[in-house]
């Protein structure tokens, strides 16, 4: 079988090197700023210079998260903090804004850069395109199924990353607004506040529908560990676990059980209700293997569900009484679900009345607890404290390296030859070797001396004495010979020569022409007959079936869908990924344009007009103009959306198929179903080509900034119409000629 690299998490240096210990090839982490888990530990620049050393002692490549998007007036920190990781000999870095990997690929180009999955690559032409842009690794959209895979590595020659494990986002490739917009936490810069793991009921019209399930948004989490074999047939390079936000137990039992599945093909139950011991939402084969509906979603519970420990049938004078699935000891944590929710580590455990340390399947136990439990209450184990001992105390000494050496003497010098890595180093020692006067020096008695490395990381695989009888060697001078091949074999592989090369930033000269566009994405036949016969404005189309009848006008442009699964590319259309750039574009919001270098790097490239994140206010935007004129000594053509529901997440997941259970249900297309959040707040379901989009509860309305805007040098404005009727259009219109004209 192909060798494939098994990719580890790390969301600080104890959780590196037990990723590192169970068996990791690579590991993943981020430094204190500009990765996507802002609230994990993280690593200052002295502990990443340790995990890099760490790492390369044992020969584990170490890739730095640098996939945040970037403001123009971080981008000197970033780049400086670029030039650290790069000195260091990194392995790589996994960039998601497409500004900052141009620039890293202009001043350091021997620096690998990995796509990160929040670049949303799901389609051959977004391979292709990153591959020219000098990405030698793409982590692939969550949503990419195996068949895709399959047909992706047949044709592109470029490293793909696959998450195998872990947590799964609900929205296609992280590409999500929701936080931003409810609590101003963006997900693109690593501050997720996960709103998809909270409650929500589902509405149509005023009706609101019953469908058992509270937690709709929620998925499971990925578990492919039985079906590696065939992702490696697959062709994929490297397989992703989810987790630095996890406990060090996880990564070091996920680690060893992927581990052992693509090296020995062994996994067992047992190895899977471990899993589910350390964290799991219930466990799916995700998108890999197209799972829908319920097989994906987990709506009963959003959090760690442990596994089923056993069943309450009593609760009496402050106890309550147990029947047990699953063996249980004290210090162990445990949940009771009904209604609400109440979990506790177990101080103390009863059986028969007497406090006991532990208690077996199929036994009934007694635990204290002031609230009274209705009976037939399920009780999850979610902490296994043993699990979690084994798991530290068998991660120690548990990886080595293999070496070889050769001993001899040879006139009265000992020659010590060792070889690591296919790297052959030599010690020769004068004059240590005198004629024995008593007991002789032995082969065993070296052997055992060169063996003892004690808590280092080598050990003999192959160890050959050769030396001439009657002979005495001194044993510090073996001690001395072993402490000085330790030290040679670790600076050689803490030590080995970089790649580091730095260049100085050059762009090139564009042409661009700055247009003063009022432009509306449209939904209906209504809406574009209307704009397209009282308005001198462009119509942004996405139903093919209306541009086709309207796209001989040339204020007609087509948007592209979110999801191109046909690899089409289009000039003089408003594009939402990366491998549709060409000529004579415009780009859309989904781009997460923050900073100056993003719009150069897509108006170099043929994206006439720039739409901006929807994360940018005015003093960024104010930043963003002022840095690109400053800088190229002209201005750029953008677009801002200032009206308009905001689409806040799209999804191959639908809610409405699930729980109706069709397959070609086309329920949304009545536009009358809702999410209804713990404040009542309404989100809109939509449909594109059966990925569901959820809107936001509110509109977007910018439109009496406009004179501000413009301003400041923003020239194109664009609207988003959902459900608005011809006398919406009207007033939206109308306020929208009050400013404009100021």
């Amino acid at each position: 079988m192909k060798k494939v690299e098994l990719l580890s998490p790390a969301g600080d240096l104890e959780k590196l090197k037990i990723a590192v210990l169970n068996g990791a090839d690579a590991v993943y982490m981020a430094g204190k700023k500009f990765g996507a888990r802002a609230f994990s530990k993280n690593f200052d620049e002295n502990e990443i210079i340790e995990a890099i050393n760490f790492c390369h002692l044992y020969g584990v490549k170490i890739y730095i998260t640098i996939n945040t998007i970037i403001y123009d007036n971080e981008v000197e920190e970033f780049i400086n903090y670029v030039d650290f990781l790069h000195k260091n000999n990194v392995d790589a870095v996994i960039v998601q804004d497409l500004g900052m990997a141009d620039l890293i690929h202009k001043i350091f180009p021997n620096l690998p850069m990995h796509a990160s999955t929040q670049m949303n690559i799901h389609n051959i032409n977004g391979l292709k395109y990153l591959k020219k842009m000098g990405f030698t690794r793409v982590v692939l959209a969550r949503e990419v199924s195996l068949d895709e895979i399959v047909k992706m590595k047949k044709e592109v020659d470029i490293e793909l990353e696959v998450f195998i494990h872990g947590a799964l986002c609900i929205s296609c490739s992280g590409e999500c607004y929701y936080s931003y917009f409810e609590t101003g936490r963006s997900g693109n810069r690593g501050s997720c506040a996960q709103l998809c793991r909270k409650s929500y009921t589902l509405y149509k019209g005023d009706e609101k529908l019953n469908l058992g399930d509270k937690y709709l948004l929620s998925p499971k989490d990925l578990c492919t560990v039985k079906k590696i074999n065939d992702l490696i047939s697959a062709g994929i390079d490297s397989f992703k676990i989810e987790g630095r936000m996890k406990s060090s137990y996880y990564v070091g039992l996920v680690t060893r059980i992927y581990r052992n599945k693509i090296d020995y093909d062994i996994v067992t139950d047992t190895d899977i209700i471990n899993m589910k011991k350390v964290y799991n939402r219930e466990f799916t084969l995700g998108n890999l293997y197209n799972q829908k509906g319920k097989d994906f979603i987990n709506g009963y519970r959003p959090n760690h569900m442990g596994i089923l420990l056993g069943k309450v049938i009593g609760y009496s004078k402050g106890r309550v009484k147990i029947k047990l699935y699953e063996d249980v000891n004290q210090e162990d944590a445990v949940r009771f679900i009904f209604d609400d929710e109440i979990g506790f580590h177990l101080n103390k455990i009863y059986k028969n009345n007497l406090l006991v340390n532990f208690a077996l399947k199929g036994e009934e136990i007694e635990v204290e607890l002031d609230e009274k439990i209705p009976k037939d209450t399920l009780v999850y184990k979610t902490i296994d404290k043993k699990l979690n001992e084994y798991i530290i105390n068998s991660s120690n000494n548990l990886r080595k390296v293999a070496i070889s050496g050769d001993f001899m003497i040879s006139k009265n010098k000992i020659i010590f030859t060792f070889i690591d890595n296919g790297k052959t180093e030599k010690l020769v020692i004068n004059n240590s070797v005198f004629q024995a006067k008593n007991k002789p020096t032995t082969k065993e008695e070296i052997k055992e001396k060169l063996n003892k490395l004690g808590n280092s990381i080598f050990v003999f695989d192959r160890l050959k004495i050769n030396i001439p009888d009657n002979i005495f060697i001194p044993m510090t001078v073996i001690n001395n010979l072993r402490r000085n091949m330790i030290e040679i074999l670790t600076n050689n592989r803490i030590n080995q020569k970089g790649n580091y090369l730095k260049n100085y930033y050059k762009f090139k000269n564009v042409n661009i022409n700055i247009t003063n566009d009022i432009c509306f994405e449209i939904k209906t036949k209504e809406q574009i007959d209307y704009i397209l016969e009282n308005t001198n404005y462009i119509c942004y189309v996405k139903d093919y079936l209306i541009y086709n009848k309207y796209k001989s006008n040339n204020r007609v442009i087509y948007k592209m869908p979110r999801i191109n699964k046909n690899n089409v590319i289009m000039g003089n259309s408003l594009i939402s990924e990366i491998g549709e750039i060409t000529n004579n574009t415009i780009s859309d919001t989904y781009f997460n344009v923050v900073n100056s270098y993003n719009v150069r790097y897509l108006h170099e490239n043929g994206v006439k007009k720039v739409t901006l994140s929807y994360e940018l206010n005015y003093n960024t935007l104010n930043q963003l103009i002022t840095s690109y004129k400053n800088r190229y000594k002209e201005s750029p053509n953008l677009e801002i959306v200032i009206y308009g529901k905001p689409e806040l997440m799209l999804s191959k997941y639908c809610i409405l198929n699930t729980y109706f259970k069709k397959d070609k249900c086309n329920l949304c297309k009545s536009n009358d179903y809702y999410l209804v959040d713990e404040y009542n707040k309404k989100f809109p379901i939509r449909s594109e080509d059966c990925y569901m989009k959820i809107l936001n509860y509110k509109n977007i309305n910018m439109i009496d900034k406009i004179p501000e805007l413009k301003n400041i040098g923003i020239t194109n404005f664009k609207l988003i119409l959902d459900n608005e009727s011809i006398e919406d259009i009207k007033l939206i219109i109308n306020k929208m000629h009050e400013n404009i004209f100021l």
